[in-house]
């Protein structure tokens, strides 16, 4: 689950200063073919995820309902493959990510 703030109302409580969440895989350079599974089993779940900056989809999601998105063919430069995750901070909706699956096309 991701959302703005987490652990709210606790000593650990943090607030992101954006309104999205980066993951970074260390991978060799080239290109690679990704999807990723977005939802939440519990809660509704808003998200728009891209891979290396290009758009996967824009998901809208009633609880327990989770779904792949596309797979998305993108080229690393940086050894890094990254995934960013939207969340929607005015309505307060989660963001959920809870699968990816990468493979080294060539």
């Amino acid at each position: 689950r991701i959302r703005k703030t987490l652990f709210a109302g606790t000593a650990a409580q943090v607030t992101n200063p954006n309104d999205f969440c980066e993951y970074e895989i260390n991978v060799r350079n080239g290109i690679y073919r990704i999807s990723a599974k977005v939802g939440d089993v519990k809660q509704k779940s808003w998200q728009k995820i891209e891979f290396e900056g290009i758009n996967a989809g824009t998901f809208e999601l009633e609880p327990g309902i989770q779904k792949w998105t596309s797979e998305r063919v993108v080229k690393v430069e940086d050894t890094k493959l990254t995934i960013r995750i939207y969340f929607d901070n005015a309505s307060n909706t989660i963001a959920g990510l809870s699968e990816l699956v990468f493979q080294q096309a060539y």
